[in-house]
């Protein structure tokens, strides 16, 4: 499946397949070693989603939204559904947390 990496889950990695955008950041982005074939994996992204933070090559790169929409990736689609059903499963289990709480008191209470 193809995506562009400003697209990517936290934890999901791919291949990059091409790297678009105007003059400038394309040469910008050859620059710092964001190449066709190179193996990227989005690490952490900013609270508001701007910027992001890769890893390729050994080391952490911070990439603008702007940049990342230009660099199209190649990935896999069982890790996209492996890590959104990890990401489903988090979500339960902190919010569940009240859930959970609140029935035990409610049961203690009938009994």
């Amino acid at each position: 499946m193809k995506k562009t990496l400003d697209q990517f889950i936290i934890g999901q990695s791919g291949v990059i397949t091409a790297v678009g955008g105007d003059g400038k950041i394309r040469r910008r982005l050859f620059d710092m070693g964001v190449t066709p074939g190179a193996d990227v994996t989005l690490r952490k992204k900013a609270p508001l989603g701007d910027p992001i933070e890769v890893t390729m090559r050994g080391y952490e790169l911070t990439l603008r939204n702007t940049e990342a929409q230009a660099v199209t990736c190649e990935c896999s689609e069982d890790e996209e559904r492996r890590l959104n059903s990890a990401k489903e499963e988090k979500k339960q289990k902190r919010f569940g947390f009240f859930k959970s709480k609140s029935r035990k008191t409610e049961e203690e209470a009938d009994v």
